[in-house]
């Protein structure tokens, strides 16, 4: 881990308030394992060191996205268990063999494939969860004909290991109806074949708003990370009172430059700001490439002084905004915090939380709190 970085932008990572998280939720569903999704690099917060502070407090299954994501994690020391959730290769089988992580039987024909290519290099399991589609309709099988053959072909081969089922819900943070036809298509596939130890199909949002108490695991992220989905605004006030869950990421960056421009000049490309007055701009060292977008024109930032408005078109590396007679070089600004949460931004930006943290770009240093420390990670120079 490099703590050597050029530019003050970064990442505050609370580690402590990921652990509150995950307590709040363990809580609610005590008898379930939590699966915890640390894939796109943990939203963004960084999956190994998200990992290791969620296994302390006795997480002990992750799942991401790609082969690639789970081999990360190997190769930094997670021993725990980890479920793949894309599809991989058929080919690449025997690399999960390797590495001993769990993955994802999207199809019949997909399971065939993989087994055909298992070679017994390694002599190890690997073990299989069947995505069943109930509407989704992304990934998984819909015919219960299908399942009974993937269980029959998995306890046939010499190293697949059944382990579990799950599904996908497609709309759980805002139709109730929806989620409780899917659930139930789930679970009356459920009880019509053999029931595995895992059987998960609560999202975040379904983790705060249901019990579902068939499922043995809940498979979360964002909540994790101290973030609602997308509910109304009616049930966002019931929920966090019930699971008040604490926001684990804030952005900062510093003042870098300071100039004073004269009536009727303009700011940034295409001109589509221009002073009436004599105006301090000051410019900050973040841009569209680090995930702060071109929409973000327009609403706000904090500095010492109070808000700050961006004028001007978002650049790649660069934002400007108005400032003031105080304002000088290395001031910090804050522009997601506690003035300007994650959800605000996201509005802004016309999106979803879930987005807008997986935007954040490797260009940022990591700032993590753990306990009474503080270390930073820049993922460039690692």
């Amino acid at each position: 881990m490099s703590n050597k970085h050029y530019r003050k932008t970064y990442q505050e990572v609370n580690l402590n308030n990921i652990q509150h998280n995950y307590n709040v939720l363990k809580q609610k569903h005590s008898d379930k394992a939590v699966i915890a999704v640390v894939k796109a690099d943990a939203y963004s917060l960084g999956s190994v060191e998200v990992a290791k502070a969620l296994g302390e407090v006795g997480v002990d299954f992750f799942c991401v996205a790609t082969l690639d994501e789970a081999i990360e994690l190997r190769m930094n020391g997670i021993k725990s268990k980890i479920l793949i959730l894309g599809i991989i290769e058929p080919k690449h089988i025997n690399k999960a063999i390797q590495h001993r992580v769990a993955v994802t039987v999207p199809s019949v024909e997909w399971l065939k494939k993989a087994r055909a290519k298992v070679k017994d290099k390694y002599d190890k399991d690997v073990w299989m969860h069947i995505n069943v589609d109930t509407g989704m309709n992304r990934l998984g099988v819909k015919d219960i004909e299908d399942i009974h053959e993937i269980i029959k072909i998995i306890h046939d081969s010499d190293y697949f290991v059944y382990e579990g089922i799950y599904t996908h819900f497609n709309s759980s943070d805002v139709d109730h109806n929806e989620t409780m036809r899917q659930y139930e298509a789930f679970i009356e596939i459920v009880d019509a074949v053999e029931r595995p130890q895992y059987v998960h199909c609560q999202n975040s949002s379904a983790s705060l708003l249901y019990d579902m108490d068939d499922m043995t695991a809940i498979r979360t992220g964002l909540s994790l990370y101290g973030y609602y989905p997308d509910f109304t605004d009616e049930q966002l006030v019931e929920i966090k009172s019930l699971y008040p869950l604490k926001p684990s990421m804030k952005l900062y960056t510093h003042v870098n430059h300071v100039k004073t421009i004269h009536q009727n000049e303009t700011v940034s490309y295409n001109q589509t700001y221009q002073v009436q007055q004599d105006t301090i701009i000051a410019t900050l060292p973040i841009g569209y490439a680090d995930g702060f977008t071109r929409m973000m024109q327009g609403s706000y930032v904090d500095s010492n002084d109070g808000p700050c408005e961006i004028v001007g078109r978002v650049t790649m590396d660069h934002i400007m905004i108005k400032g003031n007679e105080n304002m000088d070089v290395g001031d910090v600004i804050t522009l997601i915090g506690e003035n300007q949460s994650l959800e605000d931004v996201a509005k802004v930006n016309g999106t979803i939380s879930y987005e807008m943290l997986t935007r954040m770009s490797r260009r940022l240093t990591k700032r993590y709190i753990k306990d009474d420390q503080v270390y930073e990670f820049n993922q460039i120079l690692k």
